[in-house]
């Protein structure tokens, strides 16, 4: 969410900062995969209850199986969805150009899928210095019809509205990522200010949770 946070007309606590969101994004998608195919490997090596030397272990292990993907795709360049994958991989490692590249060879395959729909709407608006307007809200548009509780969908869709000075929009977007967020979470207490900021420039009443 970080990287939709930026312009003078969005307030700074109009947007949560989801940096653990990325890197959780990235253990799920990686990490846990490399883990359970790795567990017997690790098993008699006393390296293995080091967390540093862990760690460096799984970033390691990581990079091997983005660059093993990336091989295999100059091979078979027609897989589809194995571009959208290293795309989303590429994408939370920060190696945004290659991840666009990615994407874009993806091509249809990211369709039915909210989750690479928002990844790539996130990646566009980055590298068009946060802005979301244009192509990236569309990509987001297309996931939430196809998940209308998608978190980042709505936070973005939220942003997009606030500042474009649409409020009520703005409101609704965020009032519906506030009911499927746990309630007493950090997330949850920075959308209810947002939400509260955003009545308050709509000129309209607060509202309690």
């Amino acid at each position: 969410l970080d990287d939709t946070d930026a312009g003078d007309d969005v307030p700074a606590e109009a947007t949560p900062a989801p940096r653990a969101g990325r890197r959780s994004a990235l253990a799920i998608a990686v990490l846990i995969p490399v883990a359970a195919a790795s567990m017997y490997a690790w098993l008699g090596q006393p390296t293995a209850i080091d967390p540093a030397a862990a760690q460096a272990s799984a970033n390691q292990q990581v990079e091997q199986m983005v660059e093993g993907l990336a091989a295999r795709l100059q091979a078979n360049p027609n897989d589809r969805k194995g571009w959208a994958m290293l795309a989303r991989s590429l994408k939370v490692m920060g190696r945004l150009d290659e991840a666009e590249q990615a994407f874009q060879k993806a091509g249809d395959a990211i369709n039915d899928d909210p989750e690479l729909l928002v990844a790539y709407a996130d990646l566009l608006a980055v590298r068009a210095d946060h802005n979301i307007a244009g192509r990236p809200l569309e990509l987001v548009r297309q996931a939430l019809a196809l998940d209308p509780r998608h978190p980042m969908g709505l936070m973005m869709v939220g942003v997009a509205a606030y500042r474009q000075g649409d409020f009520a929009a703005a409101i609704s977007h965020w009032e519906r990522l506030l009911a499927i967020l746990p309630p007493d979470s950090d997330d949850a207490r920075q959308i209810a200010s947002n939400i509260a900021d955003a009545r308050d420039r709509a000129g309209a009443p607060k509202s309690a949770r």
